[in-house]
This record gives structure tokens, sequence and C-alpha cells, in this order.
């Protein structure tokens, strides 16, 4: 038998009540979670940061823009004395050692006395000079004299030519004497003062540096006796360092004189060199071929014996928009870069190509102009996964 209306009814609205709570519960969770999606979906695309925050962290901010990629070739290395800026120092004359100026590793300028030698060869040899010059002299006073009586008509022919051979010989005997003077280390203002020298002092030989540079080696005592094949110093030029790097042949042909060569050392730090010279025959025992650069080392900063890597550019690639290394972070799979906005960074995913050393090539996402953190890119990647596991939390 069917029920009346008025027992059914009071069910009736019980049910619908019921259904209405239960749409709202279910309406109102919905929009709760997709407005917490909203907020999350927000949250991982911005990293909020003041300016002050930015300076503090020491980011960098740079546009992207074209770049040239440099392809590079690697190769050991070690860094050596520069063998044309070696002096090796012998005596030119033997004799006593009277005084040593110079100990190892001190520098020295250019023609600085180095050592004092007491040495009879020195002492004849500046004597032969002066007496020359004294010869010389004599002889050009007494062709005047001829060349005045010559003059007037007076002259004996003879005597005449007697003394130009006279002053002749006199003339080239100095100049010989002169040149052993130059030979033996004195330079032209030294000779010209050497007949107001104390006569005392014509025995001692001063050894000095052909070069600025640096004391190698010493071999030198006080009282002792040298002879023109003792090697008592070796002086090297520090300032101007070679780079000697092993290549393997295939690579000669990528290389040429004057290219750059960037070197780093263990600890990573690095210098700039210039290719010198390409080898052209291959060792037997390592089947390399060995190269030489040109470092300069002005500020002291490279000792020899230092093993390096060498880093040579052998290809130009140029891309139409090329960031930092340093600025590309990889968030939930996905290469992302970090693009300025006003209050901090958008997290922007980009499609790579190829890089180099420095920079990187960016096919999609970075448009010409656009402001980018180009350096420590990774705190904003921890600023970020931070806020992101709090926010789940």
């Amino acid at each position: 038998m069917p029920k009346k209306l008025s027992s059914i009814l009071p069910w009736g609205i019980v049910a619908l009540a019921a259904l209405g709570i239960t749409y709202f519960w279910i309406s109102d969770n919905i929009s709760h979670n997709e407005l917490h999606e909203v907020h999350e979906e927000e949250h991982e695309e911005v990293v909020l940061l003041t300016q002050e925050q930015i300076d503090a962290a020491g980011i960098m901010i740079d546009f992207a823009q074209p770049g040239v990629l440099q392809k590079q070739l690697l190769s050991p290395g070690k860094i050596v004395l520069n063998a044309d800026r070696i002096a090796h120092i012998y005596p030119k004359v033997s004799g006593i050692v009277k005084e040593s100026r110079k100990n190892l590793g001190e520098k020295v300028k250019s023609y600085e006395s180095i050592a004092v030698l007491e040495s009879l060869e020195a002492a004849e040899i500046k004597a032969t000079y002066l007496a020359a010059l004294q010869k010389e002299k004599f002889a050009a006073n007494l062709l005047q004299l001829e060349q005045n009586l010559h003059d007037k008509g007076h002259s004996i022919i003879q005597e005449y030519e007697t003394s130009l051979n006279t002053y002749a010989e006199a003339h080239l005997a100095l100049e010989v004497s002169r040149q052993k003077l130059f030979a033996f280390g004195l330079t032209h203002s030294e000779i010209t003062n050497l007949p107001n020298t104390d006569p005392s002092k014509l025995r001692f030989y001063e050894l000095r540096a052909p070069f600025e540079g640096n004391i190698l080696s010493r071999h030198i005592t006080i009282g002792e006796l040298l002879s023109t094949s003792s090697e008592v110093y070796t002086i090297g030029d520090l300032s101007k360092l070679w780079v000697e790097i092993s290549l393997y042949p295939k690579s000669m042909q990528q290389l040429t004189k004057g290219q750059p060569v960037t070197i780093r050392d263990i600890s990573g730090r690095s210098g700039k060199a210039e290719l010198l010279y390409i080898g052209s025959a291959i060792d037997e025992g390592t089947q390399r071929i060995q190269a030489i650069a040109l470092l300069d080392n002005t500020g002291g900063q490279w000792q020899p014996g230092t093993f390096i890597t060498a880093e040579i550019a052998t290809e130009a690639i140029p891309v139409a928009i090329a960031i930092s290394q340093e600025s590309v972070q990889k968030i939930d799979g996905q290469e992302c870069a970090f693009i300025v906005k006003d209050g901090g960074f958008e997290i922007r995913p980009i499609k790579t190509g190829r890089f180099d050393e420095k920079y990187i090539e960016v096919i999609t996402g970075i448009d010409e102009g656009e402001k980018y953190a180009a350096t420590n890119s990774f705190l904003l990647k921890a600023d970020h996964e931070k806020d992101e596991a709090e926010h789940m939390h």
C-alpha cells in the first residue's frame, strides 16, 4: 500500500538536507584544494627577494644576448724557465773572489754588479789600454806638428809619412785594446773614465748581471780562486716564463702561433699565455708533440715546475642567445634560469644547446635583452626548494 505524502515528506527533506551538506562540503573542499594548487604553482614560479637580499647574496645581474662559444683543446703542461732569458755567469778573467754581492733567490737589476774579483789579468788588460791611449795621443801630437810643417812646406816627406804610419799603428793598437775592454765587460762610459781611475783599483774586476732577474744558483765563496770556466751564478728572468704543453699529433692542425692559451693549476688558479712554438717531432716515449707558450709573470704569481692544464681555444661558435653556465639550475628535472621580475626572480624553464667553459646557448625560454641571475643562482634554487618543503608541511 502506498505511503502517504505526509509521512514521506519529512524524510525527503532530511535526505535533501544531507545531500546539500555533502555537496557544499565537497565543493568547499575542491575550492580549497584548487586554491592550494594555485598557490603552490605561484610559489614555484617566483623567488621573492629584496634588492638588499640580492646584493647580500652576491647575485650579479646580466642581460641575455648573442655570444660566441669557444671550443677548447685541453692538454697537460708544465711551467718552466724561459730558455731565452737564462744567463750562466762566468768570469772573463781568472782571479780571487774579493766580494760576493748577491745570494740565492735575490733579485738583480740589469748591469748590476754582483761580485768583485781581484785579478792580475784584469790589471794587465786595463794597463795595456791606458798605455795604448798614451801612445795614440803622442802619435797624434807628433802627426799634428808634421802636418803644420808640411802645410808650410818645411816638412820632409819621409818624416811626414812616418808620422802618418806611426799614428795609424797607434790608433789601431788603441782600438784593439778598447775592444778587449768591451769584451771584458766594461761600458763606453767606464772606458772613458778609466784614465781617471785610481791605479790601485785597476786590478778589480766586476761581474755584472746581463739583465734583470733572480739568482737561481750561486757557486762563489770569498777568497776562492776562479777561472774563466767557473760558473759563478745562474740568473733567470722570471717575468717571462715558458709553458711546455704536451699535445697529440692530431691536434696540430688546430693550432697556430699566437693563439691565446689559458692555464690552470690544481688549485684552480688561472693565467693567460700565448702560443710561441709548435713542435714537429713526435716523442717516441709519449707519442706526443711539444708546444711552448709564453706566460707573462710580471706579478711573480707563477713558479717554474708548476704542473698545469692548458686550454687552447680552437673554434669560435656564434649563438643567438648565450647566458652564463652558472646561471642554469635543474629544478624538478628541468633546466631553468632565474629571470629578473619585480620583487625577485621568475623561475623560467629553458632549452639549452651547445656550451663552453663559461657560457651556454639558450635555444628557447629567454629573449634577447632579458635580465637574469648570472651568478650564485644555486642560492635561488636552494631558497625555492626550502620554501617548497616548508609549504608542503
